[in-house]
């Protein structure tokens, strides 16, 4: 039985569906299990794209947080009228396993970031002029989360419109 043709439409997809079913006598109860399928697939892969996309922007406030820290400890010290860039020697670097696993590493510049810019290209920038960029990407993601929100709740709406009509069918059979 194939439904997703038939609801496709944004008001249309419940008038094509009585049409279909009183056109071809489909048994109700088949459309209402193909709407419900259906209503469920469509939610479903937004709900993921909607966790993705929360933890991308957690991640990135996370990032912000680390430079901010950073620029903190990193100050310039001008020493002899030369400008500082920290001191250099060990840190422990995340790992990216959420805060559990750490590594030494050995910074020899500790005021510069390399900030991936996409299409894998990395571009070391200091930070202060990292912060920016990340902000921007906090900006579109935010933006990009509340997109994921509304669709999700557009298709909750749609298919709780198709499941009262199939329900109204069922019922007037």
């Amino acid at each position: 039985l194939e439904v997703t043709a038939l609801t496709d439409g944004p008001c249309g997809g419940c008038a094509a569906l009585t049409r279909a079913a009183r056109m071809e006598s489909l048994e109700v109860t088949a459309l209402l299990a193909a709407a419900g399928l259906r209503g469920a697939s469509r939610e479903e892969p937004l709900a993921r794209e909607q966790e993705n996309a929360e933890w991308l922007l957690d991640a990135l406030l996370d990032l912000r947080e680390q430079i901010e820290l950073l620029i903190k400890q990193v100050e310039p010290k001008p020493t002899a009228g030369q400008p500082g860039q920290g001191v250099p020697g060990e840190r422990l670097v995340d790992l990216g396993a959420g805060g559990i696993m750490f590594a030494r590493a050995r910074v020899d510049e500790p005021g510069q970031i390399c900030v991936d810019v996409g299409a894998g290209v990395y571009v070391q920038l200091p930070l202060q002029e990292a912060l920016p960029v990340v902000e921007r990407r906090i900006a579109t993601q935010r933006k990009h989360l509340e997109e994921l929100i509304n669709k999700r709740a557009q298709a909750r709406v749609e298919s709780q419109v198709l499941q009262e009509t199939l329900q109204q069918l069922s019922a007037d059979a």
